[in-house]
């Protein structure tokens, strides 16, 4: 049974994550968001795992996992500064919405090309090992990403140098034009980790708690330097909404008060983001150039 501190920070973190998905969803069918991808239904698998991150560790997400980020550290409104592109955003409004990066929380920026950021993980996870540094990565990705050559490159090289990281697959059942019974024939994504010589484990993504335990144990793994893992977690025909399972753990009331103070989070931080202003044109060529050129 996992304490009641973790209990309702992991079912804050997941409320919260799909208060903000029903917001964004909204806005995009609005004609606010010109694009944007759902997390819905899968948030055991983004806010478990990341939860399990200590302070120093680096995480590399895909564009569905952008509620990942709050675990560590970022803000709603910033996240909105970002969806709506303005002049707070970091990015200066010139990323299209879910394609984020927050250095300073230990964050990648969100690659563009399926399966790309694999090998940024795997290698920043090396660089950590040779110079010594017990910090571990995160990396997530669809199942889709599994069959790209980008997976394969960082999956070998994760295996026969034992980079300290964790390669986790949300098997969610679509991989856009590419059917999960048709990519490779195996029972499990996580087979493909024994080709690469590394540990590899597949769980149902409907308990957040044991999705928690599962990632913080591979993390743990990989910091005491055993190598690198590969755990799939199957965020479909899930028999469980997993919100509402550890919903009914808490305390009698306690699910409803922090579904209000998740709602009302959202509301405040979207209020704040939509009365910012768009980024001004003197923005247009910010850390583009290694030196702006005198006018």
């Amino acid at each position: 049974m996992p304490t009641p501190e973790l209990a309702r920070r992991l079912y804050r973190s997941a409320r919260l994550v799909r208060t903000l998905d029903d917001r964004l969803v909204a806005l995009q069918r609005e004609g606010v968001l010109p694009y944007f991808v759902s997390s819905r239904g899968e948030e055991a698998a983004i806010v478990g795992a990341a939860a399990a991150l200590e302070p120093n560790d680096w995480l590399f997400p895909s564009p569905r996992d952008y509620g990942a980020c709050l675990s560590r550290g970022v803000s709603v409104e910033t996240l909105f500064h970002h969806f709506l592109g303005t002049a707070e955003d970091g990015a200066q409004g010139r990323q299209r919405p879910n394609f984020f990066g927050f250095k300073s929380a230990r964050i990648g920026t969100v690659s563009g090309s399926v399966g790309a950021h694999v090998p940024h993980a795997v290698g920043l996870a090396w660089a950590a090992r040779v110079q010594k540094d017990p910090l571990a990565v995160l990396c997530m990705f669809g199942d889709g990403a599994t069959s790209s050559g980008e997976f394969h490159n960082g999956a070998n090289f994760a295996g026969v140098f034992k980079a300290p990281v964790v390669l986790l697959c949300r098997n969610n059942g679509h991989a856009g034009s590419f059917p999960s019974d048709r990519q490779c024939n195996i029972e499990s994504f996580a087979d493909k980790g024994v080709a690469y010589g590394i540990a590899s484990e597949s769980h149902r993504a409907d308990d957040l708690v044991a999705v928690y335990e599962a990632i913080e144990a591979a993390l743990g793994r990989a910091r005491r330097g055993e190598g690198a893992s590969l755990i799939e977690l199957v965020t479909h025909g899930l028999e469980h909404d997993p919100l509402d399972r550890l919903g009914s753990e808490l305390p009698e009331g306690e699910a409803a008060r922090i579904d209000e103070e998740c709602s009302s989070e959202v509301d405040a931080a979207y209020a704040r983001a939509k009365a910012a202003p768009p980024p001004t044109v003197s923005t247009l060529t910010t850390d583009v150039f290694a030196a702006e050129r005198e006018r």
